[in-house]
């Protein structure tokens, strides 16, 4: 399953508060991603080089 980064609806609460046009912007620049269940996103003392927006799913939830 593919997450979508769609307007108007925002449904991450750390996204909700950028302004609009930011938002915009950043919805247009942003890349969906399919995260499997057990992947590992980040290595301990690696550069973090991507920073996921989770916008549907049971982590949502969370």
């Amino acid at each position: 399953m593919t997450a979508t980064c769609t307007l108007p609806v925002v449904s991450n609460h750390l996204l909700n508060y950028l302004p609009r046009l930011e938002y915009q912007w950043f919805v247009e620049n942003c890349t969906p991603v399919e995260l499997l269940f057990g992947e590992t996103l980040n290595i301990a003392d690696k550069a973090i080089l991507s920073v996921y927006f989770p916008v549907m799913g049971w982590r949502v939830l969370v």
